[in-house]
């Protein structure tokens, strides 16, 4: 005599979620994933921090920024732009952490301190980073974490806060996060996990970006300084440990959007030639491909210096020509009676050729 049995059809991959492993969250969230494909579409395997600079290790532009007036008062730690009210003075320096410290994991060397000591009740004050490109995001679950303390506790008036900017001649800007916080003196992380929708139907413009705000929006209390250290956001909805990129490798991702020509003298930038206009014209090769052709300025009001003698104070401001996005190469022209063969910064004296491609 045959017995036929049957058994009811089950889902082995329901199951095995189902099982009480000591897998955390994240293994949980793996297992419920439907594919490898899935899997790497929201964890983000190989390089995850989408950030620059997010344990600021890179200060191109100097490592103290004291006395900065209110609005936009520029880029300080390199990718980092500053914020602050009009008015208020503040100051954004570098600080190191000790050696062999634990309150911050990762073993970060340094943080950024954004202070409006001293100052009146008036101030408020904002870090800002600009990750390039929208479409990197349209339908992706992002998640953002990052360290801080300040010198006295803060309530519910601190924010984070994500939107979409589509460009020149792009759509309207898209905001899909906005949280507020408490600090306290103590080093915390904070954690954020946002879902960004897609971007269908929306036009893209030039040079799109994601932009990431977060500290005070409001009156700030008076004599405060914020620290904040290992700024990171990645694709999914779990926090993982900072990426650890190797300096030269952080420095070429910055020298992308800006790159300074200083040395502890005289820098010869490279051979020049004189055309019939006057214009000479300085071949430039930067250490990495630019997103844009560069922006040329000369810091603190310094001018341009050969060998004969200085060009003229008019002759500050240089301009880009004929240049190479593939290969990060072109022409700094400069407007001069000179025959000069060679362009000197003076370094020596503070000044330094800036080359700016900033989103």
């Amino acid at each position: 005599m045959t017995v036929k049995i049957e058994r009811p059809a089950f889902n082995l991959r329901e199951k095995l979620s189902e099982l009480d492993r000591p897998v955390g969250n994240l293994g949980t969230e793996i297992l419920k994933t439907n594919s490898i494909d899935e899997f790497f579409h929201n964890y983000a395997i190989g390089r995850k921090n989408l950030l620059i600079n997010g344990q600021f290790d890179i200060w191109q532009r100097g490592t103290t920024f004291a006395n900065q007036g209110g609005g936009n008062t520029g880029y300080k730690a390199d990718r980092w732009r500053i914020y602050s009210a009009s008015g208020s003075v503040i100051t954004c320096t570098r600080e190191s952490f000790n050696v062999g410290q634990n309150k911050v994991p990762g073993n970060p060397r340094y943080m950024l301190r954004l202070s409006n000591v001293p100052d009146a009740n008036t101030s408020w004050m904002e870090i800002e980073q600009r990750v390039e490109d929208v479409t990197r995001f349209s339908d992706r679950w992002i998640t953002i974490s990052f360290w801080i303390r300040a010198n006295q506790p803060q309530y519910g008036n601190d924010y984070l806060s994500v939107k979409l900017n589509f460009g020149s001649g792009g759509s309207s800007d898209m905001q899909f996060g906005h949280t507020t916080f408490d600090i306290s003196t103590e080093w915390e992380r904070k954690v954020f996990t946002y879902y960004c929708p897609t971007i269908s139907g929306k036009t893209v413009g030039s040079s799109s970006f994601l932009e990431m705000k977060t500290l005070q929006a409001s009156a700030t209390q008076a004599d405060t300084y914020y620290d904040v250290a290992n700024f990171q956001m990645e694709y999914g909805r779990q926090a993982t440990p900072i990426e650890q990129r190797s300096y030269q490798e952080e420095l070429a991702l910055c020298q992308r959007y800006y790159w300074q020509v200083n040395d502890n003298k005289y820098r010869r930038c490279v051979a020049g030639y004189k055309r019939h206009d006057n214009d000479v014209h300085f071949e430039i090769q930067c250490p990495v491909p630019m997103r844009i052709a560069p922006a040329p300025t000369l810091s603190d009001g310094g001018t341009f210096t050969n060998f004969q003698s200085n060009f003229s104070s008019t002759q500050s401001n240089p301009t880009i020509s004929e240049w190479d996005i593939d290969t990060g190469k072109g022409l700094l022209v400069i407007d001069s009676n000179y025959s000069s063969t060679h362009l000197i910064i003076p370094s020596w004296e503070g000044y330094q050729l800036q080359l700016s491609a900033e989103i």
